[in-house]
């Protein structure tokens, strides 16, 4: 039996079912014979509908084999590098707040970015961090201090952290 040959079978089914109770209204004694029929047509309404339930999800299993097959079929798209952990920082207070020149570094890094640097590019010494900045705010020059980060700290200008703890020394000397 097609779709909507069995849908209009459950609706025919589902008006008898109303007339047959709809009759019971008023009535102090129901006869057997209507609770047979009753029983009779709610069995097939189950019957009926757990069939076209069965029906449905074969339909949806077909498509979800066609979708699979065309998502297969279809070409891979390039591969786009994640960004190490190192690249990704959240954005920091300090970030919109100082605009202008920096007179000291340590009074500029919030608390976060103190943990990131020390962790990032100190290795975790906050000694060596404390001294490093110490050394850069006696500094006179960016360029003095660009000669610090390169000679004394041995430091990559292309790791981003790196990049990122530069922009400081950069507005310190604006």
């Amino acid at each position: 039996m097609e779709k909507t040959s069995r849908i209009d079978s459950i609706l025919s089914d589902i008006k008898e079912l109303e007339g047959l109770l709809s009759e019971l209204r008023g009535m102090e004694v129901y006869p057997v014979a209507c609770f047979s029929r009753s029983f009779d047509l709610a069995y097939h309404l189950l019957k009926e509908l757990h069939i076209l339930e069965g029906e449905q999800i074969e339909t949806l299993h077909r498509q979800m084999e066609e979708y699979r097959k065309m998502i297969d079929a279809a070409p891979t798209p390039p591969h786009v590098a994640e960004p190490e952990p190192a690249q990704i920082r959240p954005a920091r207070l300090n970030d919109g707040l100082s605009k202008g020149r920096l007179a000291d570094l340590r009074k500029s890094l919030v608390l976060n970015d103190r943990f990131y640097f020390r962790k990032e590019l100190f290795g975790g010494d906050e000694g060596w961090m404390n001294q490093a900045i110490d050394d850069l705010n006696a500094m006179g020059s960016c360029e003095e201090s660009m000669a610090y980060l390169r000679e004394r700290l041995r430091w990559d200008e292309s790791n981003p952290v790196v990049a990122e703890f530069i922009g400081y020394i950069e507005k310190r000397f604006r």
